[in-house]
């Protein structure tokens, strides 16, 4: 759209450049006459020189009350000018770049190997090079990369990509909170960052104690970058298995609720994960969940060895079993940080094993509580389905289904090449596990997927998505709406 044969980013462009020029101006004839009162005229003052930029050294003359006031500028007033003009100069840089951020920055793309037959195709048949696939042809950025580029933060943000996606008015009024707990590969988390990252939500980052120097160091100097991500200052000694893992989650949601963002969803993320929905999706899955919580859950007895010694649980709760990973309604997370409920249940929890998969898990399936958004069906209704992570599991009482093309750790899969067709047909929201070293073309795959859905949303042409799969779950159907019951 053009008006009057300009277009509207040439219009801000001559708006901003006109504001520039004033605002220059003004502040050379206040540095002006604060160092020389005796030039302020009694009356009526008209400007002589000119307003053209750079503004010359030579003199400015004022009329006013029938006289003169000619004053040459001096040396140091000059220097100051000159210093100012040039700040000026930087900042009209950045305006700039922000007006034309989103070309700064090239999507993500594998040039080796063509991953969209991963999601084309039944990839299932399509073998490709075996060596390929291991062999990690992508050169990642290390903490001392990390160092230099986030010295020029405009440029780190508009060349490393935070600005490639568009945001609608949509998401603007569905603000999301994430918080990541983080320990290693950088570059990793950096991209996994880069792909949730929009600069209306807001994100809590926790790195581990153990971590490396340099890996606090270049992580601390990319979140100074961006405005809307806080460092959580604790970093705590993490744990498996117990407290400690639990311990961060707490802090960062007490850190993101402060905020002064108003956001609907909390959800947590660890560095090895990758989203599959787009933050597009994300607002319209959570819009349709209308205030459910996604927090798996079971209390079968195989897993009360955990906490059988510590029972009974406070205000005789039924303990539940869940997993780390939940998205949770703005309403729970009150809960969660307020209630006398809360409070008293996660002292208990620091005294069990897995004290992290446990806590939330048992506010969201103890229904006489009437926490916001719990589960109030069967809890071993075999048709409540969770939609949080696409994770496989090969430990007893997980039988997986599915194989995995990568390697299973500790029971978990850690994904390969051939696990990304399932991903990318899932409903579930984001992936867990990758290792980069074991099969990064997983990886590098799944970032391209995402960002060309990314791309096929700003042009207009989004990829479908079954938001009645989500509206009919049981976590929706069943989830709790009245007024809470038991608060202390």
């Amino acid at each position: 759209m053009k008006v009057c044969g300009l277009s509207w980013r040439r219009l801000v462009q001559c708006l901003l450049t006109g504001l520039l020029t004033a605002g220059v101006l003004y502040c050379f004839l206040y540095f002006h006459f604060s160092r020389h009162p005796h030039s302020y005229p009694t009356s009526h003052l008209d400007l002589q020189a000119s307003t053209s930029l750079p503004i010359s050294p030579h003199a400015v003359t004022w009329s006013g009350a029938g006289h003169d006031v000619t004053e040459r500028a001096t040396s140091e007033g000059m220097q100051h000018l000159r210093e100012f003009q040039s700040a000026a100069h930087h900042y009209w840089r950045k305006l700039q770049d922000l007006l034309v951020a989103r070309n700064r920055a090239k999507f993500p793309s594998v040039s080796y190997w063509n991953c969209s037959c991963l999601w084309e195709s039944d990839a299932d048949n399509h073998t490709g090079n075996a060596t390929l696939l291991t062999t990690n042809v992508t050169r990642l950025k290390t903490p001392q990369d990390y160092l230099a580029e986030t010295q020029n933060c405009t440029r780190f943000v508009l060349h490393g990509g935070f600005k490639m996606a568009a945001v609608s008015e949509e998401e603007l009024a569905f603000p999301l909170a994430f918080s990541l707990l983080v320990y290693k590969d950088l570059d990793q988390v950096v991209r996994l960052l880069r792909a949730v990252y929009r600069p209306h939500n807001v994100y809590c980052v926790h790195a581990d104690r153990k971590s490396p120097d340099t890996f606090h160091s270049s992580l601390r100097h990319v979140i100074s970058c961006l405005p809307n991500v806080m460092l959580l200052d604790t970093a705590v000694d993490v744990q498996w298995g117990r407290y400690s893992v639990l311990k961060p989650e707490i802090l960062c949601l007490r850190m993101l609720w402060q905020h002064a963002t108003k956001w609907r969803y909390f959800i947590n993320l660890t560095g090895q994960e990758f989203p599959l929905k787009t933050n597009k999706e994300l607002v319209q899955i959570l819009t349709a969940f209308r205030g459910a919580n996604d927090i798996r859950g079971t209390q079968h007895p195989r897993f009360s060895g955990r906490w059988k010694k510590n029972l009974p649980a406070p205000y005789n709760l039924t303990v539940s079993k869940g997993a780390v990973h939940i998205v949770a309604s703005r309403a729970f997370a009150d809960y969660v940080l307020h209630s006398r409920v809360a409070r008293d249940l996660l002292t208990w929890a620091t005294q069990v094993r897995f004290p992290e998969e446990i806590f939330f898990s048992t506010l969201n399936h103890n229904p006489h509580l009437g926490v916001p958004g719990s589960y109030t069906g069967d809890i071993a209704d075999p048709f409540k389905e969770t939609f949080h992570r696409f994770k496989l599991w090969n430990t007893t009482g997980f039988p997986h289904v599915q194989p995995c093309a990568g390697r299973w750790v500790r029971g978990i899969c850690h994904f390969g090449v051939h696990d990304v067709t399932r991903m990318t047909r899932s409903p579930r929201l984001f992936a867990n596990k990758f290792s980069y070293d074991l099969q990064p073309l997983a990886y590098d795959c799944l970032e391209e997927w995402y960002w060309h859905k990314v791309q096929l949303e700003d042009s207009g042409r989004p990829p479908p998505l079954n938001v009645s799969l989500y509206e009919e779950s049981n976590i929706v159907k069943f989830r709790y709406q009245g007024p809470v019951l038991i608060w202390q």
